[in-house]
Order: C-alpha cells, then structure tokens, then sequence
C-alpha cells in the first residue's frame, strides 16, 4: 500500500534569521499579549465559607467554573489548602459546593494589582 500522507522533512539544523525585517514586522503584531481565559465565562457574584467557622461569608466573583475546576477572585487572602465553600446563584437557586483551595496568588491584570484583588483556584469535592 502506497504512503498516503509523507511529513515534511524535520527542520533539524535549520537557522532562524531573527532580525529578518518580515519576521520582525510578524512577530510585531504579538507585542503586548497575554494569556487570559477569564473571559470565555461570564463572572458572577459568590460568597465564600472558609473552613475555619466564620458565620457569614465573604464576597468574591467566580470567574471559570468546572466540573473539576472553580476560579475566584477575592479583595481577602486564603492560604493554600483551605477548605471552602462556594455558594452562588444559578438558575435562581442557591447553590453551594465546597472545595479546597489549591493554588492563589495576587492577580497580574493591572487593575486587579491596583484593587489588591487575589485569584484562587479551588477544586471542588
């Protein structure tokens, strides 16, 4: 049987002129990017339980939510390993689901450096 489809020959050993006008003015167009993936869900309103047996909640924003994943945001800090629940609308019923919060850091947005706002990752049980 003849080979339908045959890959190009690998670039080993090829060179790459990085200062070639047509790839400068290509790569020119990338200037200023970034990686961002808040923007594929639209953020909602939550209230954050810590484990630690506060009465009320804390006000955040779910800003991804997954069956293995939650994203918040948050003006207060949580320390990594911090059991959480999360309660939010949906549908126009409270719901809630605890998780563990297993990353956070200060956000990198610049509006979110200049409100002091923290992202947290917390997957869910």
């Amino acid at each position: 049987m003849k080979d339908r489809y045959k890959p190009p020959p690998a670039a080993a050993g090829k060179i790459v002129d990085w200062t070639a006008p047509e790839l400068k003015s290509l790569l020119s167009g990338s200037e200023g990017w970034g990686l961002d993936n808040r923007g594929e869900f639209p953020p909602r309103p939550c209230t954050l339980h810590l484990s630690s047996g506060e009465a009320e909640g804390q006000a955040a924003t779910l800003v991804l939510e997954r069956a293995d994943l939650f994203v918040v945001e948050a003006l207060f800090v949580i320390p990594k390993g911090v059991q959480v629940r999360v309660d939010r609308m949906q549908g126009g019923t409270l719901r809630s689901t605890f998780g563990t919060v297993v990353d956070g850091h200060l956000g990198k947005r610049a509006e979110d450096v200049a409100n002091g706002m923290y992202v947290y990752w917390i997957y869910p049980r």
